[in-house]
């Protein structure tokens, strides 16, 4: 486990990002592998990720990251094409990584915090390599074609961090330094009208009526003051509080990205060829109701 808890929460946040967009490109290569720009990403987010593990000294995740990227090297320089075996290695590379980085970052196995196996299949046609080719040969082992998908993860689901536009938070700054300044404003009148309080209550046993009128009239224009500036703070408040309800917006695609994986290996499972559509990924929605 990472033991540097800023080091931790850093890697779980780039990892979580490397994992999920490589996992995407090896699904979209499976229909083009010869896809260069496809494979240039993919190379690149296999290399971030094998560049991070070995700045924390990750070493078990450095290896699988590592013949990803030296596969994925291989075919984007025209040295050997993609092929399917080549393919459901790097995902079951890709899903020890996964258990090793959940390891680097909660100290304990992903079976023990509760979250669902996930299975690769080798495609029919493939030879698995035998027990002796490398200690990491039972990885790349066919699952039975009856065997079914693993139960989906009995954690809530939950969104640890997000992404936000710079441009909301400048103006959540903006009005958070106006509030500020109002509140002040607000604290001081608040001390003139409590002095000329007194001052009125004072007069008003022993001056004539003219001086008290004066005084009073001035609390008055005091007074609005204060009602001014307490519109004021409500209105940059109630805007405090609609910013920060739309930098909790996030889009439907961070649920609907789960469920290629999904199909995919179920297709595998089943012997069929799936084809899932996904319309909407861009529609906005709380934090809340994504993670329920």
């Amino acid at each position: 486990m990472i033991e540097d808890p800023k080091l931790r929460e850093l890697f779980r946040a780039e990892s979580e990002e490397h994992l999920q967009h490589l996992d995407d490109a090896l699904l979209r290569l499976e229909k083009v592998p010869a896809d260069q720009a496809l494979l240039e990403e993919a190379f690149r987010e296999a290399h971030s990720l094998k560049g991070a593990a070995r700045m924390l000294g990750l070493t078990g995740i450095q290896a699988p990251a590592h013949r990803i990227e030296d596969e994925l090297n291989s075919a984007r320089r025209g040295a050997q094409p993609l092929a399917a075996e080549m393919l459901a290695r790097m995902s079951a590379d890709l899903i020890e990584i996964r258990r090793l980085a959940l390891e680097a970052v909660t100290g304990g196995s992903a079976n023990a915090q509760g979250a669902a196996p996930t299975r690769t299949v080798i495609p029919k046609s493939t030879t698995a390599p035998s027990a002796a080719a490398s200690p990491a040969a039972a990885l790349f082992q066919a699952e039975p074609e009856t065997a079914l998908p693993g139960p989906m993860p009995s954690t809530p689901f939950r969104i640890e961090s997000v992404r936000v536009d710079t441009r909301q938070l400048d103006a959540l700054m903006t009005h958070a330094g106006e509030l500020m300044v109002t509140r002040t404003r607000v604290a001081r009148r608040l001390a003139d009208i409590d002095a000329l309080i007194d001052f009125c209550e004072e007069w008003s046993r022993k001056v004539t009526d003219d001086r008290l009128a004066q005084a009073l009239r001035r609390l008055g224009r005091l007074r609005a003051g204060h009602n001014e500036d307490s519109a004021r703070l409500d209105y940059l408040a109630g805007e405090l509080e609609s910013g920060i309800r739309l930098v909790r917006l996030l889009p439907l695609s961070n649920v609907f990205r789960l469920f290629p994986r999904l199909v995919h290996d179920l297709g595998q499972e089943q012997g069929k060829e799936v084809e899932l559509a996904i319309e909407g990924g861009e529609t906005n929605a709380d934090k809340r109701i994504l993670e329920e």
